[in-house]
């Protein structure tokens, strides 16, 4: 009776260390298999909610950009990437004309969000207020900072001046400056 419950005993035991073997060799590693498949569809689940969302945004931006075409393409002229001081000279010396004032010297200063400008003009009195206003309603963001009006003494007609200003005119900063 003894052996035979050594033996039952030497039974359990056995089956004890293969059921361990079979849980250690064999579940064991279909476990981890299992949970690291599981991490790896969590992390692609992840990854494709991230690409929807960027999607998303990219479809945002094209709705915006072809809602807005005509707006996008103002803004670009108000205050373009480039300073374009020659479109500016343009513009200018068509006001000039306009308003019968001569534009003598021009000169540039850049910034890296703007160009400072330098203007000497020469003209009637009279005339002035009327470009300065038309300088400040240009379509490209403009502003002038300062004005100097002095009279030219040998000037043939009356009430003429020398008019030196300074002003601003904006661009975009590009990100990669």
């Amino acid at each position: 009776m003894n052996n035979d419950k050594s033996l039952g005993h030497l039974q359990a035991a056995l089956t004890i260390s293969i059921l361990c073997l079979i849980i250690y060799f064999v579940i064991r590693p279909i476990a981890f298999d299992t949970y690291e498949k599981y991490l790896q569809t969590e992390k692609y689940n992840e990854n494709i909610k991230k690409m929807k969302r960027n999607l998303q945004s990219i479809n945002t931006i094209d709705r915006i950009n072809r809602d807005y075409k005509d707006e996008i393409a103002l803004i670009d002229r108000v205050i373009p990437i480039k300073s374009e001081e020659q479109d500016f000279i343009k513009n200018l010396s068509i006001l000039c004309g306009k308003n019968n004032i001569n534009l003598i010297r021009t000169g540039f200063t850049h910034l890296n969000d703007s160009v400072i400008f330098d203007l000497e003009l020469e003209g009637r009195y009279d005339n002035l207020p009327i470009l300065l206003e038309d300088i400040n309603n240009m379509l490209r963001l403009t502003v002038l900072e300062q004005i100097a009006v002095s009279e030219v003494k040998d000037a043939p007609a009356k009430g003429a001046v020398y008019i030196n200003t300074q002003g601003r005119i904006f661009k975009r900063i590009q990100e990669n400056e």
